[in-house]
């Protein structure tokens, strides 16, 4: 197992997750589930630790605003 390969696949392969500001009205949803501990409120908006983010994806699904959004990868530019 190589941790540096898993590491670049997880980051470059595995969409992320990003808040749409907009849409956000601050409920703590998605604060509140995500079981990595990766997402805060940080003045007045909610900001996501990358490094801690798990890509499970509870954050979108609970998202009563529709406001966390997958954002593209990689992998989106090299299959077309």
């Amino acid at each position: 197992f190589n941790l540096e390969w898993a590491r670049w696949f997880f980051d470059h392969l595995l969409p992320r997750v990003k808040v749409n500001h907009e849409k956000c009205s601050l409920c703590g949803t998605c604060v509140s589930h995500c079981p990595a501990g990766a997402m805060k409120v940080v003045d007045g908006r909610v900001r996501i630790d990358h490094r801690k983010c798990l890509r499970c994806y509870v954050c979108q699904e609970l998202c009563p605003e529709g406001a966390v959004e997958v954002a593209g990868t990689l992998w989106d530019v090299i299959k077309y």
